[in-house]
């Protein structure tokens, strides 16, 4: 199965490194990664991608003026692509576009949502006009945190949250200078603000207390 990821371009973001560290890890015999992305150049992560077996599409970055153009593309790739089974959308402003071409062509669709409160004022305000209608199209919602999923994607999908749990663990091993934490403490992640979530630490003794992802059922399955 060949699952597509929609991300603007393959560079060393967070979104964009927890994609490796999955495709990396997972079993590529059985499920394989394409990327759809917004950039013509290069990026980080493009030719271990191509190693691993993942397969390049470039189509231009949304701008919004560009939204039937960028639609139409998008219809003639799902169509050319039938083998995408899932496609995984990182990108909000125009998931409802890539998303509803995704579903016209029989896949199933994901959207993501990896921060809380991404931009403010009038920006802000564009961009969840344009967003907002993923939460009628997407299947399944992810996000980093559970606010994040909520800002995104409305409370009535955060309320329906199926969150992963974190193994109990413990890195005896780590060691952090001028005792800014003791060992079995850490955090995996970004510490920009729009992504930060309260975490606590990680003991075998103790629950974890930071959601490490979220997955919530789409309100409805009609595109």
């Amino acid at each position: 199965m060949r699952v597509l990821q929609v991300i603007g371009v393959m560079d060393r973001g967070g979104a964009e490194t927890m994609v490796m560290n999955l495709y990396r890890a997972m079993d590529r015999e059985r499920i394989q990664f394409d990327f759809l992305v917004h950039e013509q150049r290069e990026g980080d992560y493009d030719a271990e991608i191509e190693r691993l077996g993942g397969r390049f599409f470039r189509v231009p970055r949304f701008t919004g003026l560009n939204a039937g153009s960028y639609r139409r593309s998008g219809r003639a790739l799902f169509a050319e692509h039938p083998e995408w089974r899932v496609v995984h959308g990182h990108i909000g402003s125009c998931a409802p576009a890539y998303l509803s071409e995704a579903k016209r062509a029989g896949a199933f669709a994901i959207a993501h949502s990896h921060a809380q409160n991404y931009v403010r004022g009038l920006p802000g305000l564009a961009f969840n006009v344009a967003a907002h209608p993923v939460r009628r199209v997407a299947d399944y919602f992810m996000a980093c945190s559970r606010e994040a999923g909520i800002d995104r994607f409305g409370r009535d999908c955060g309320r329906r949250a199926l969150r992963y749990r974190a193994e109990r663990y413990r890195h005896d091993a780590l060691r952090v200078r001028r005792g800014c934490a003791r060992a079995g403490e850490g955090r995996a992640g970004t510490f920009w603000p729009p992504c930060r979530v309260p975490y606590g630490p990680l003991d075998s003794r103790e629950e974890p207390r930071v959601p490490v992802a979220g997955v919530f059922p789409g309100e409805t399955g009609a595109s």
